[in-house]
């Protein structure tokens, strides 16, 4: 997922529970996530995700490595930029110490009497204030994502990637599991978001988010046409629902980063040894990439 702009869409008031519940979380994500994490959350899966992303680089760098076609310029600096890319995993270490959000909040108060109208306004006023914080560098995480929402995302101008709490939770992902589920399970999305930072428009960005072209004039060519492959393979594609075929140069940067997130996630799970780990109840006898494959589409078509 890109989060290139943001969009605010203002719902009738209800009358349940719900709405007030989601009221809170879209207007205070950072107050939600507290309360989310100190009474819903298992911590040991932050630990766990933080590992396996560093296990996802590993094999993203890797394949670098061994690719036959990037001349060696170009290699190190894709590398370098792997080896930089930030990551966040559910939210910022610092947040941790106890008191750390509550400065976040003393510049607003509330009032059982205020209408919705009154609440609303010191709300955005509050979100106004934190969002130019975070672009002045007083805020370590961004106010306008609700991080009790699943999602992960990767924002290319700071070469960051974020893991969103609920992503990190049951189903998609447990301390509980076997550790190739775990892969199967969010790996491709890792690794997905990482290879933003390296299709075809993050690739234009360097390892500070800055715009440089550090690609050799040899190995960008190479690059457009190997991208103008999947074009064409995804143009040649007849979904028989649609009715007609797809057009695929609207979406090469999905692909690329798909076709990225699923050999380094690929790469990552054929290291596992299936030896130590545990089977899931009801596929015992899958062959393990099968089961790879069987994981990663579940996933996929629930995020």
């Amino acid at each position: 997922m890109r989060h290139l702009n943001s969009l605010t869409v203002y719902k009738p008031i209800g009358r349940n529970q719900d709405y007030c519940a989601e009221f809170v979380m879209n207007q205070f994500p950072l107050a939600a996530l507290r309360v989310y994490v100190r009474n819903h959350y298992d911590k040991e899966n932050l630990e766990l995700a933080s590992e396996m992303v560093e296990e996802i680089r590993e094999n993203l760098i890797e394949t670098f490595m061994q690719s036959t076609w990037l001349h060696e310029n170009t290699r190190m600096r894709a590398i370098r930029k792997a080896e930089l890319m930030k990551k966040v995993i559910g939210y910022p270490p610092e947040f941790e110490v106890p008191g750390a959000l509550d400065s976040f909040f003393e510049s607003v108060t509330f009032s059982e009497t205020d209408s919705y109208f009154t609440t609303f306004k010191k709300a955005d006023k509050l979100y106004k204030e934190q969002y130019f914080d975070y672009h002045s560098g007083f805020l370590s995480i961004e106010p306008d994502i609700v991080f009790v929402k699943s999602g992960a995302h990767y924002r290319p101008w700071e070469n960051r990637l974020t893991l969103q709490i609920p992503f990190i939770d049951d189903p998609y992902f447990d301390s509980t599991y076997p550790k190739y589920a775990k892969i199967a399970g969010i790996g491709e999305v890792i690794g997905h978001e990482m290879g933003h930072g390296f299709d075809t428009e993050g690739r234009k960005l360097d390892e500070n988010g800055g715009k440089n072209d550090w690609w050799t004039l040899e190995d960008s060519a190479e690059y457009d046409r190997k991208t103008q492959c999947l074009i064409d393979q995804y143009n040649n594609y007849d979904d028989p629902d649609f009715g007609k075929n797809l057009n695929g140069s609207k979406t090469v940067a999905e692909m690329a980063a798909d076709l990225i997130g699923i050999s380094v996630s690929w790469k990552t799970y054929n290291k596992v040894d299936f030896s130590k780990e545990p089977s899931i109840f009801g596929f015992e006898d899958e062959k393990p990439d099968k089961l790879f494959f069987h994981i990663t589409a579940l996933v996929i078509l629930n995020v």
